[in-house]
């Protein structure tokens, strides 16, 4: 019986032991030295001034006035605004789900050419390429 406590505690600490250890990758430096990533975990990319401030950017930049309700070409739709943020932090436009009225492509690729750099996602110190999702509610109310 004291056997078997004995070895169950030695079992215990050694496991706490190592838990207690750092990891070699719980910091690693880019080349250029100005990011610091702290885990296995990537750094999302991010709009400049975060979600709200994608919000208002896409109210204020996705002319849907141009788009003609009254003739019916249009009709209140939501549409799934697909694109991609490159290294370098610009969006470069891939598709839109849900519509394939010319008039709403042209215009989501008007506002995907007016978005300022975003903040690239970072994966292991390294920045990437990164598909971003944006749905969107067209109506003429």
């Amino acid at each position: 019986m004291r056997f078997g406590f004995l070895f169950f505690l030695i079992i215990f600490i050694s496991i706490d032991l190592n838990a207690q250890k750092k990891s070699s990758k719980t910091k690693q430096k880019t080349k250029k030295g100005d990011i610091i990533v702290c885990g296995p975990y990537p750094i999302a990319l991010e709009f400049p001034g975060g979600d709200s401030a994608l919000i208002d950017f896409t109210r204020e930049n996705f002319n849907y006035t141009k788009l003609s309700f009254d003739s019916g070409e249009i009709k209140p739709t939501r549409i799934i605004i697909c694109f991609v943020v490159k290294r370098d932090g610009y969006a470069k436009f891939k598709e839109v789900n849900l519509s394939k009225n010319v008039s709403i492509i042209n215009e989501v690729k008007n506002l995907i050419e007016k978005m300022p750099r975003w903040k690239p996602e970072i994966v292991n110190g390294k920045t990437v390429d990164c598909e971003f999702e944006l749905p969107i509610l067209i109506s003429h109310y």
